[in-house]
């Protein structure tokens, strides 16, 4: 401690200041009347070691996030509390100091979760860049990253836009999290995120509706509560209905319509627009002519399939599962209407090949019975 109040910060090896952590309470004890003056101190100096400081500002964190054990004096902890001791610091540090003194704030784990979209970073990422223990465990064996995912949901809600990289902060961590938190960190996502947000970023709704969507092949829809369910629904409703909107209104822009044809489009459009909470699954398909148009504009082509030629006039299919019946709409043409069948699974399998005869055919068969 004599180079340390002598200020010769200098002479001071890394072993020493490592000694002087964690041994700083013993020295309190017995210079009772220096214990804060001196703490201070070796803020000071250890602000102008990187590796000293990385190591002090790693202990306060563990210290924040274990108040009951605590691995610093408490001479030390409340000397980062003084001005001096943040101006003293590196404009490298300045997240750092902001994440400490998020961690000893009652709601620490909403804060640094809100910082995460911020600073564009997930927070193992925000927590690891920045030198802080992001891997200890904490109670219930929980990691100082885990607990921050947990609240970005709720930090995410909070934002007054959202951007794409907002929405990929979100998607990572539901493929990195742990098994044991997805489940939470799902029913946050759709406890917090209303549905018409969500289907701005498809691939997030995507990864909902092919890992927890009813009609998914191993999913874990029975793993989520009954407002979870009903939420999920809706943010697959919505998904789906914007598949249903953009394929709309890119043909109403870039085909040459009737105005009649037009006005049926705008019409339908208008109309499935109040039932997006009921659309379990959605299937397109278009005629040759339309497919080409599509794949020239930069549309997202994953979820359109070719409708077969049969001779019928051109007209794009849109078939949707309104379990227990699936609704299957002709957009134009002179088979522009609207069919309802009893549920077909082959008229929603993806790949299955399908004309309008055949919906045309089967129509007048379901009306003879």
């Amino acid at each position: 401690m004599g180079d340390i109040r002598n200020k010769n910060f200098e002479r001071i090896t890394l072993i020493e200041w490592i000694f002087c952590f964690f041994n700083k309470i013993n020295w309190d004890e017995k210079n009772p009347s220096l214990e804060y003056s001196s703490a201070s101190l070796v803020w000071q100096g250890a602000l102008k070691n990187s590796q000293a400081k990385y190591r002090l500002f790693w202990l306060l964190a563990l210290s924040y996030l274990n108040p009951n054990n605590s691995f610093l004096s408490p001479s030390i902890i409340k000397a980062f509390n003084e001005s001096d001791t943040i101006d003293n610091s590196d404009l490298d540090d300045t997240i750092t100091i902001e994440i400490l003194g998020y961690l000893k704030s009652q709601n620490p784990y909403k804060y640094i979760a809100a910082l995460c979209f911020t600073e564009n970073q997930n927070p193992d990422k925000l927590l690891s860049s920045n030198n802080l223990p992001s891997s200890v465990l904490l109670h219930e064996n929980n990691t100082l990253t885990e607990e921050v995912s947990l609240k970005l949901p709720e930090a995410f809600s909070r934002l007054n836009n959202h951007t794409h990289s907002d929405f990929f902060i979100l998607l990572d961590n539901l493929t990195s999290i742990r098994a044991k938190h997805q489940i939470t960190f799902v029913e946050n996502i759709l406890e917090y995120i209303p549905p018409e947000e969500g289907s701005q970023f498809p691939q997030l709704g995507d990864w909902l509706k092919k890992n927890y969507g009813i009609a998914s092949a191993n999913s874990a829809w029975n793993q989520l509560s009954h407002d979870a369910k009903i939420a999920l629904r809706k943010w697959i409703g919505a998904l789906n209905y914007k598949d249903f909107e953009n394929l709309s209104d890119i043909i109403l822009n870039l085909m040459d319509l009737k105005e009649y044809e037009k006005n049926r489009i705008e019409s339908r459009k208008y109309f499935w627009s109040n039932y997006t909470d009921r659309f379990e699954r959605i299937r397109i398909l278009l005629p040759s002519r339309t497919y080409q148009i599509l794949s020239n504009s930069n549309y997202n082509m994953e979820t359109i399939e070719l409708l077969e030629s049969d001779g019928s006039q051109d007209s794009e299919v849109c078939i949707f599962d309104f379990s227990p019946f699936i609704i299957v709409e002709f957009f134009r043409g002179n088979g522009s209407e609207t069919i309802i069948f009893d549920r077909r699974e082959n008229y929603l399998s993806k790949g299955k090949k399908l004309d309008i005869s055949s919906f045309l055919f089967e129509s007048k068969l379901s009306a003879k019975k």
